[in-house]
């Protein structure tokens, strides 16, 4: 969980090649996978859940970055893997 610290949002920066608009304002759309991706703007935020056994702390992102709305299921990962010639692991 990624949530602001203080302070207006700022709107998201032009898409990245690759990339189109998400379903929400803010995000954006992998065609490749379906993944949905959430821009996190520069300045403080928390991070960390303790729902999801992580620790609330917060750290400060000197640029901002888009970031995947949840994690990278196998099947995403095989199907990267497979798009770029690497090798994925045995799931093992």
């Amino acid at each position: 969980t990624v949530r602001r610290a203080g302070g207006d949002p700022e709107p998201a920066p032009p898409l990245p090649a690759g990339l189109e608009a998400g379903p929400e304002p803010g995000t954006a759309r992998c065609p490749k996978d379906g993944s949905v991706l959430v821009w996190i703007p520069p300045g403080r935020c928390v991070v960390g859940s303790p729902e999801d056994g992580g620790v609330r702390r917060e750290v400060r992102l000197a640029r901002g970055c888009w970031l995947g709305r949840t994690e990278v299921t196998w099947a995403q990962y095989e199907r990267f893997c497979a798009e770029t010639g690497r090798r994925a692991p045995s799931r093992s």
